[in-house]
């Protein structure tokens, strides 16, 4: 009799198992070249659940949380906007919409920030344009 509880048991167990993931939204975070992006944060809006990203770049969610934090289910038929950020990436936002089941998004990719230079700011120093009150170091020539 213990050997057949223990198999309901297990039967319910993996009941379970499979609810849990019955409902999820996964994906892939990858930069402009396709490589995967690991260690990204994805949030899932509305709500406050976050993920990282694996080291394939990729994340599941398989509930929302409200407000309080608390988890609560996929909502059937609804909206969600799942964000990505990555330090030396810029903010990544797509909008999912929710059916039932596994949803799996396209790849959302990342664009690195970049610094741009103004060719016209090269010239000036913190007190004018270079020269004006002399040179602030050294340059190629030895001055």
């Amino acid at each position: 009799m213990s050997l057949r509880l223990s198999g309901l048991g297990v039967l319910v167990a993996a009941a379970l198992a499979g609810c849990a993931s019955r409902r999820s939204v996964s994906g892939a975070v990858v930069d402009r070249n396709g490589a995967p992006v690991p260690r990204a944060i994805v949030a899932l809006a509305p709500g406050t659940a976050e993920v990282l990203t694996d080291d394939a770049g990729r994340y599941t969610f398989l509930y929302a949380r409200d407000a309080a934090g608390e988890r609560v289910p996929l909502r059937p038929r609804s909206a969600y906007t799942v964000a990505v950020v990555r330090p030396g990436f810029h903010l990544a936002e797509v909008e999912a919409r929710y059916a039932r089941g596994r949803v799996e998004l396209p790849p959302i990719t990342l664009i690195p920030e970049t610094l741009r230079v103004d060719a016209g700011a090269l010239g000036r120093g913190a007190l004018g344009p270079a020269g004006a009150a002399g040179s602030a170091g050294a340059t190629h020539e030895g001055e």
